[in-house]
Protein backbone atom coordinates (compact mmCIF):
# COMPACT_ATOMS: atom_id res chain seq x y z
CA UNK A 1 0.00 0.00 0.00
CA UNK A 2 1.01 3.62 -0.81
CA UNK A 3 2.31 5.97 2.16
CA UNK A 4 0.17 8.67 1.24
CA UNK A 5 -2.50 9.45 3.79
CA UNK A 6 -6.16 9.40 2.76
CA UNK A 7 -7.45 12.75 4.92
CA UNK A 8 -11.50 11.61 4.15
CA UNK A 9 -12.83 14.01 6.81
CA UNK A 10 -11.03 17.02 4.87
CA UNK A 11 -12.15 15.35 1.54
CA UNK A 12 -16.09 14.87 3.26
CA UNK A 13 -16.19 18.44 4.40
CA UNK A 14 -15.31 19.77 0.90
CA UNK A 15 -17.98 17.93 -0.55
CA UNK A 16 -20.73 19.27 1.80
CA UNK A 17 -19.75 23.37 1.27
CA UNK A 18 -19.46 22.21 -2.50
CA UNK A 19 -23.28 20.94 -2.07
CA UNK A 20 -23.84 23.83 0.06
CA UNK A 21 -24.72 21.56 2.94
CA UNK A 22 -23.29 21.68 6.72
CA UNK A 23 -22.26 19.53 9.31
CA UNK A 24 -25.20 19.14 11.19
CA UNK A 25 -27.14 18.68 8.28
CA UNK A 26 -25.26 15.85 7.68
CA UNK A 27 -24.98 14.33 11.40
CA UNK A 28 -28.77 14.61 10.55
CA UNK A 29 -28.43 12.15 8.23
CA UNK A 30 -26.03 9.67 9.67
CA UNK A 31 -27.56 10.20 13.63
CA UNK A 32 -24.74 11.56 14.91
CA UNK A 33 -24.54 14.38 17.57
CA UNK A 34 -23.49 17.50 15.31
CA UNK A 35 -20.07 18.06 17.83
CA UNK A 36 -19.31 14.57 17.87
CA UNK A 37 -19.47 14.15 13.78
CA UNK A 38 -17.20 17.61 13.83
CA UNK A 39 -14.80 15.66 15.94
CA UNK A 40 -14.87 12.23 14.09
CA UNK A 41 -14.67 14.47 10.62
CA UNK A 42 -11.14 16.39 12.63
CA UNK A 43 -9.69 12.60 13.01
CA UNK A 44 -6.93 10.35 11.20
CA UNK A 45 -9.41 8.13 10.67
CA UNK A 46 -12.85 6.97 10.50
CA UNK A 47 -14.94 4.03 11.30
CA UNK A 48 -16.25 2.20 8.41
CA UNK A 49 -19.96 2.35 9.25
CA UNK A 50 -19.65 5.98 9.86
CA UNK A 51 -17.96 6.10 6.30
CA UNK A 52 -21.07 3.69 4.56
CA UNK A 53 -23.22 5.99 6.11
CA UNK A 54 -21.92 9.61 5.10
CA UNK A 55 -21.28 7.81 1.62
CA UNK A 56 -25.06 6.88 1.31
CA UNK A 57 -26.30 10.22 2.83
CA UNK A 58 -24.49 12.43 0.37
CA UNK A 59 -24.64 9.61 -2.78
CA UNK A 60 -20.61 9.89 -3.14
CA UNK A 61 -18.40 7.20 -2.66
CA UNK A 62 -15.63 8.47 -0.77
CA UNK A 63 -14.88 4.65 -0.32
CA UNK A 64 -12.47 5.36 -3.84
CA UNK A 65 -10.13 7.45 -2.19
CA UNK A 66 -8.76 4.25 -0.33
CA UNK A 67 -8.51 2.15 -3.14
CA UNK A 68 -6.83 4.24 -4.76
CA UNK A 69 -3.69 4.24 -2.92
CA UNK A 70 -3.19 0.28 -3.43
CA UNK A 71 -0.79 -0.06 -5.97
Amino acid sequence: MNDTNVYIGDIILKKLKEENLSVAWLAGKVGKDPSNLRKALKKNSMNTELLRRITKALKYNFFRYYEAHYD
